[in-house]
């Protein structure tokens, strides 16, 4: 399908259910490349964490570029460029060229810089945000098979709206979308995303006069944009798939979906697939009950630059899709 005709298709979705599919957005070359990012992330944790962790640790990192480790093995959430990244190097937040050397660096690939800026992806962004539109955010979400240590509990993801952490802020907010990619088939069982079609349109998560929830404060403690995990005790695999249950259970019958009218819908895609989602949609995902990972990789882009009012600082990254466009 041409990106006219696949942008038209996506905004009627995004208009009317808040979500958009896009299965086979990704060649299978872009997909492999995710896979190999996404698995060097999370064996960077693992070591990141074991050297934390050792008595011979010190204060100083023995490898340069930013750090993986418990934290994101505990949240399940891997950002490419970690907030601490960030502030030690400003210029990443807008500079498109302090960008991309950075993002095509080892343990980066190349590979994926390409594909946020030089592809379908970009061109369909483009077309859906305008010609301003800037990348927000990027990170993987990588649960891991059940029983994989402490982080398998962390695996499910509560009932949210993206922009949720905006509630109470001082933010100059823009639209966003977020384009979560599955890089694994996806079913209820490994944790699939789960959305209330047309909750977007009831939603007012940007609203002023929202009160700041935990989702927010954990958001703006680690400067990141998933709502915190919903913790559960580790259990033998057959009790955890009860526990899945009940959790998918909970998911069609919830307060919220009592309060929206709107069912909740188990989106269960193949690898390759594109969900595009508004940041009003309301969404969630159970634990991965599964013995293997379930891998997902979510860039957010925004019509503009989402920025503190007070300083006019951005929130996140502001980096400007189109190298021309001017992000104040």
């Amino acid at each position: 399908m041409d990106i006219a005709s696949l942008t038209s298709r996506c905004r009627d979705e995004l208009e009317q259910n808040g979500f958009a599919l896009v299965e086979g957005l990704l060649a299978a070359k872009e997909l492999e490349e995710l896979q190999l990012e996404a698995n060097t992330l999370y064996e960077l944790a693992q070591e990141g964490q074991a050297t934390a962790a050792s008595p011979a640790a010190s204060g100083a990192s023995s490898r340069a570029g930013p750090a993986w480790g418990a934290d994101a093995l505990a949240s399940c959430i891997f950002e490419t460029l970690p907030g601490h990244r960030l502030k030690q190097a400003p210029a990443l937040r807008r500079d498109a060229a302090a960008y991309r050397q950075r993002r095509s660096a080892w343990p980066l690939h190349a590979g994926v810089w390409r594909l946020l800026f030089r592809s379908r992806l970009t061109e369909l962004v483009l077309a859906l945000l305008g010609s301003g539109a800037v990348l927000l955010n990027d990170q993987y979400i990588l649960k891991p098979p059940a029983g994989a240590g402490g982080s398998a509990s962390a695996s499910s993801f509560a009932w949210h709206h993206d922009s949720d952490w905006c509630r109470g802020t001082d933010v100059a907010y823009q639209p966003y979308l977020s384009v979560w990619c599955a890089l694994d088939d996806t079913t209820t069982a490994n944790g699939c995303l789960v959305v209330r079609p047309g909750s977007h349109r009831l939603a007012a998560a940007c609203s002023p006069e929202g009160q700041q929830d935990t989702a927010q404060q954990g958001v703006l403690q680690r400067q990141g944009w998933q709502s915190p995990p919903v913790q559960s005790t580790q259990q033998q695999q057959q009790q955890q798939r009860q526990q899945q249950q009940q959790q998918q259970q909970q998911l069609c019958c919830s307060e919220e979906e009592q309060e929206s009218g709107a069912p909740a819908l188990a989106l269960e895609v193949p690898a390759g697939t594109a969900i595009i989602t508004s940041d009003r949609l309301l969404h969630a995902s159970g634990a991965n009950c599964t013995q293997h990972f379930r891998r997902a990789w979510m860039p957010q882009f925004s019509a503009g630059a989402l920025s503190w009012r007070g300083t006019g600082l951005p929130v996140s990254l502001a980096i400007p899709l189109r190298p021309s466009a001017n992000v104040s």
